[in-house]
């Protein structure tokens, strides 16, 4: 029997014949079976990975090294010619593998061991000589695979590259399209990716832009924007377009050596304005800055039919403040950071408290949104709650010097006391619903119609928490309404209005909702009498289900085409400039040397 010329042969017991030189195998030195030839026996006994067999843990380093030495013989013959060379793809792999360390001269060897040699040598040499085309070209693309992730890994770990990377849907077109083309892909250069393939890209991005600009003028659009400090402390303002159909980054301005005035931001604003085209601007949003509501009072002058509209989650980030700014609420805060900075600057307390919990603790900056609302729920977690009290109580804290300060006191104090954890529960109850507003509004997508009816809903569920302190509710409510009032424009009413969702809930009978629909109307409509007493009309078709509207699958495009387009163009937009500040913060990190190197 030919295999059995092998040295690693006699180290199993061939239970049964599966042909072509296969074998079902179980080793002679650990329970383990399987079905294979040279190659498992190899793996199994040195211990390698793949090849779908585990390691042996049982088999005698004496019998190991020995196989070992006899394949670093045979690899060291065999690569005297390439053509054996390049048919041993799978032994180079297997040789790659083991420890350099090991010696590969023959005097290492005993003449036993060297007959054996030599007889697994010719047999190897006969195997790979009759091996059929089809498995020697598995076998090397196996091997062409596994050199390609090693490159693949080694270029995301030596370039400090984010793993999620991978899950990008652009590297995955890239590797596929890479593929396609084989090895005859050749590289751009590092002159041609900073130049003319820039310039192609901006070419091919301005192309697949053309078809969301050519749905402006049917669905209209929002521009938004907001400032930024860039990493070299410039001061710039961006500006976007938004859309259902996504943003359109449209030009930043470097306000170095400018006064960021109401007028400066007006000058670029209408340049913004006029590339996109006035009749497709529906509204122009920004944050509360008094520049900005300058500025956009300015342009609802030059453009009545434009509205200017406060960013949504600005609004409700100061609704959170107000909130915070409350005597009860701000000691509550104040004491929950007082336990979080304690735990946390202390790396000492803090692996103490790891040791019993297996959630950390968090207390986001300042500038997030809802920052404390975050930190209070995250201190309610039962596996946080639970892991401050038993880190107060552990014998390794008490005996640090750290546990009889005064500031350890208080946190003792604080994380004991029943009443602080009461009103976090409280305090977190109450923004609850405030935070799923801000949670719908920050993000891209038509939320125009949803805001005002949503607004409603969440004062009414503030006002059913009679288990809470009236008087404190009260203070909440009457934050909630002032920033309701600055925040509503009559663009929301006639979103409310114009929703499908909410038709039937008798919304026309709000007299401030009819307030702002007509005075919305009348900025739409330029004045023009003869037009709004034509969307008057068909307004009250679809109110009172008149038509089309009064049947259950409708879709009427020729009857009311006015309101069609009025409704098609206040339901499309958005409510929040936050897409304009997602975009930006990436700027900074894809703009410098270390990142793509675009500086020569």
């Amino acid at each position: 029997m030919g295999r059995s010329k092998c040295i690693e042969w006699e180290y199993l017991s061939q239970v049964k014949a599966l042909g072509k030189g296969q074998y079902t195998c179980k080793c002679k030195f650990c329970p383990h079976q399987w079905d294979g030839g040279s190659l498992r026996i190899r793996t199994h006994l040195l211990g390698l990975i793949g090849h779908g067999v585990v390691a042996c843990k049982e088999v005698p380093k004496e019998i190991q090294d020995r196989v070992r030495k006899m394949h670093l013989h045979a690899k060291a013959s065999s690569s005297t010619t390439s053509a054996i060379r390049d048919r041993d793809a799978l032994g180079d792999a297997l040789i790659d593998d083991m420890d350099d360390s090991i010696p590969t001269g023959g005097s290492s060897m005993g003449s036993g061991d060297s007959i054996h040699v030599q007889e697994c040598d010719v047999s190897c040499k006969k195997r790979k000589a009759s091996m059929p085309m089809g498995q020697l070209n598995a076998a090397m693309k196996n091997h062409e695979r596994k050199q390609a992730r090693i490159a693949l890994r080694r270029f995301f770990y030596a370039e400090d590259i984010p793993h999620w990377k991978v899950r990008s849907p652009y590297f995955l077109d890239m590797v596929r399209a890479i593929g396609r083309v084989g090895s005859s892909f050749v590289l751009p250069t590092y002159a041609e990716l900073r130049k003319s393939e820039l310039m192609e890209e901006v070419k091919q991005v301005d192309r697949d832009l053309m078809g969301v600009r050519e749905q402006w003028e049917k669905y209209g659009c929002t521009i938004v924007s907001d400032g930024w400090s860039h990493t070299r402390n410039r001061l710039v303002i961006n500006f976007m377009e938004i859309s259902i159909h996504g943003a359109v980054f449209l030009k930043s301005v470097d306000t170095s050596g400018h006064v960021k005035s109401g007028d400066f931001i007006l000058q670029h604003l209408k340049k913004v304005i006029l590339d996109v085209g006035p009749t497709n601007v529906v509204q122009v949003c920004m944050d509360n800055a008094a520049n900005c509501i300058r500025a956009g009072e300015m342009v609802e002058k030059e453009w009545p039919t434009i509205m200017f509209t406060r960013c949504a989650c600005h609004c409700l980030d100061l609704l959170f403040e107000d909130i915070g700014k409350l005597v009860w609420v701000a000691n509550t805060i104040s004491q929950a950071s007082k336990v979080v900075n304690y735990v946390t600057k202390k790396s000492s307390v803090l692996a103490i408290f790891r040791s019993h919990s297996s959630k950390d603790l968090l207390k986001p900056s300042a500038t997030r949104f809802a920052y404390y609302f975050i930190m209070l729920s995250n201190l309610l977690d039962e596996r946080c709650m639970q892991g401050l009290r038993k880190l107060l109580i552990d014998d390794r804290y008490m005996q640090m010097k750290v546990s009889k300060t005064q500031i350890a006191n208080d946190v003792h104090d604080i994380v004991f006391s029943s009443l602080f954890w009461n009103e976090c529960k409280v305090i977190v109850k109450i923004c609850t619903p405030i935070l799923k507003i801000l949670c719908l509004v920050d993000r891209e997508g038509a939320t125009m119609g949803l805001i005002y009816e949503l607004t409603d809903r969440m004062v009414e569920q503030l006002g059913s928490m009679h288990d809470i302190d009236q008087a404190r509710m009260k203070d909440v409510m009457d934050l909630c309404i002032d920033r309701w009032n600055m925040f509503q424009t009559p663009l929301h009413a006639e979103g409310y209005l114009l929703h499908p969702i909410w038709r039937g809930k008798n919304q026309h009978a709000d007299l401030e909702v009819n307030e702002g629909w007509l005075n919305y109307l009348e900025r739409y409509t330029n004045g023009d009498i003869v037009m709004q007493g034509r969307l008057i009309d068909e307004f009250d078709m679809y109110k009172r289900g008149i038509g089309m509207f009064g049947r259950v699958i409708a879709k009427d495009e020729t009857s009311t085409p006015m309101l069609q387009s009025l409704a098609l163009k206040v339901l499309s937009q958005g409510s929040c400039a936050s897409p304009c500040e997602r975009n930006w913060s990436t700027y900074p990190l894809t703009h410098t040397k270390r990142r793509n190197r675009l500086l020569p």
